[in-house]
């Protein structure tokens, strides 16, 4: 009990950056880590201690410390002993959050069993969106430029949980954002994105574009997961499949003006109309008008007008849609657009374009 009310009026006093210098100076930290190794067994203690460790963190110097003293390794073996506790396992996350900036940092993390623990309390505390939210911040932080660390989350099972919480908490924008960053960060390879696909994940994110098809934000977050899975060729047939064009077609008209939506929604067109089915499909769903369309509007944006022309490029493959771009008057928006931005990348694009469509 003394332990625990000591670690929470750490906590509070370390709220001030002063405090956080003087826990440091005084051989505080290693006193902190060390307690919560012996009283690993108390859930009381492993949150308080883990929310003083939270706030200390914050300082650079008390960080290294705190990784100097081993907090990572103890924070990793009071997850795997308190995995079902959500007030627990969210407490540990914010003291994480701030401690596993670098690659030594991961991975000690990985050593001490984190990451299965943390894969785990996916499931064990499915029910808390404010654990999933810091859990999906990790395992985002700790993948992002790992391909050893997207392995071991990987095999630790996250792709079914992370697929469950895009259905179970559809509409809490703040959890399905973050879980959608960790299957963007994780979806790199064949066998996560396949992973992903037989989970049912295109619908999943499907049913999130239409159920939020009025938050721009939402919609950018979840086609950039969509973009990352459409690189496999099983999934570009299974979003066609499920009636995924229509809706990201649906998804650029409605945010015509958005240049994030139209940007990510584009390359994910041009990705999936590497599949000639799918090209038939764009077509027939109206693809065709709105990116004509778009590249009016964004023609002053070489970022975005790169990837509406590479859309239409790649869209231009089927041949009904070749003559709706030509008499939609694609093909003179294509030769402005090559002539005014000369070689920049949008340029470049524009002259795929008609390259394909024979105007070259």
């Amino acid at each position: 009990m003394i332990v625990e009310q000591i670690g929470c009026i750490i906590g509070h006093l370390c709220s001030s950056v002063e405090n956080q210098e003087r826990v440091g100076h005084a051989g505080g930290i290693p006193v902190l880590v060390g307690v919560l190794h012996v009283h690993a067994s108390s859930p009381a203690v492993v949150a308080q201690i883990s929310w003083a460790i939270y706030h200390i963190s914050f300082n650079g110097d008390c960080r290294t410390l705190l990784l100097r003293a081993g907090a990572i390794s103890a924070i990793g073996k009071a997850l795997t002993a308190h995995n079902s506790a959500a007030a627990v396992v969210e407490q540990c996350c914010w003291a994480l959050r701030n401690l596993v900036a670098t690659p030594e940092s991961r991975a000690e993390l990985t050593k001490a069993g984190g990451i299965v623990s943390l894969v785990s309390a996916l499931t064990t505390c499915a029910s808390s969106p404010q654990v999933i939210e810091q859990i999906c911040i990790i395992l985002s932080t700790i993948c992002t430029g790992s391909a050893e660390n997207r392995s071991a989350v990987l095999k630790a099972g996250c792709v079914v949980p992370l697929i469950a919480i895009l259905f179970n908490h559809s509409a809490r924008i703040a959890v399905i954002s973050v879980a959608c960053q960790t299957i963007s960060t994780i979806s790199v390879t064949t066998e996560a994105r396949a992973a992903i696909t037989r989970a049912r994940g295109i619908s999943a994110l499907l049913h999130l574009l239409q159920l939020h098809a009025s938050s721009a934000p939402t919609i950018r977050l979840v086609s950039q997961a969509i973009f990352g899975l459409s690189a496999l060729a099983e999934t570009k047939i299974e979003i066609c499949k499920v009636g995924g064009i229509p809706i990201l077609i649906g998804a650029l008209y409605s945010h015509s003006g958005n240049t994030g939506v139209v940007d990510i929604v584009c390359q994910t067109l041009y990705s999936l109309a590497l599949s000639t089915a799918n090209q038939a499909v764009m077509g027939k769903a109206g693809a065709i008008p709105v990116l004509i369309q778009l590249l009016k509007d964004h023609s002053g944006n070489p970022g975005v007008a790169e990837k509406i022309c590479l859309a239409l490029a790649n869209i231009s493959g089927n041949a009904d849609n070749k003559v709706a771009i030509i008499r939609g008057g694609g093909t003179q928006l294509l030769l402005a657009l090559a002539m005014r931005a000369v070689g920049s990348p949008a340029a470049a694009a524009a002259k795929q374009a008609l390259q394909k469509l024979g105007a070259a």
